[in-house]
C-alpha cells in the first residue's frame, strides 16, 4: 500500500511539473529601428515583472515569457514600444 501511495504521488509531482513548464514560451528575435537598423543592447521586458534581458551589439535577443505577457522594449535614444 505504502509503494502505491508513492508511486501516485510521485506521478502527481510530474504532472504538475508538466503543467508548470507548459505555461512558459521562449521567444526570441532582433530589435531594429523604422530604418531596420539592430538597436544594440535594448532592453526587453515583461511588463509588470522584473524579467528582462538585454539585446546583444546586434539587436538580438531571447526571453522566457508566459502567454499573453505583453513586452517593453526600450533603448536610449528611442521611446518605449509595447508589443502584445
Amino acid at each position: 500500500m505504502r509503494k502505491i501511495r508513492t508511486l501516485l504521488l510521485l506521478s502527481l509531482f510530474g504532472l504538475l511539473s508538466l503543467a508548470a513548464t507548459a505555461q512558459k514560451n521562449t521567444i526570441s528575435g532582433k530589435i531594429t529601428d523604422e530604418k531596420g537598423e539592430p538597436v544594440p543592447f535594448a532592453t526587453i521586458t515583461i511588463r509588470g515583472t522584473h524579467h528582462s534581458v538585454a539585446a546583444d551589439q546586434y539587436g538580438k535577443f531571447t526571453l522566457e515569457t508566459t502567454p499573453n505577457a505583453v513586452i517593453v522594449i526600450t533603448a536610449t535614444g528611442f521611446g518605449a514600444r509595447e508589443t502584445p
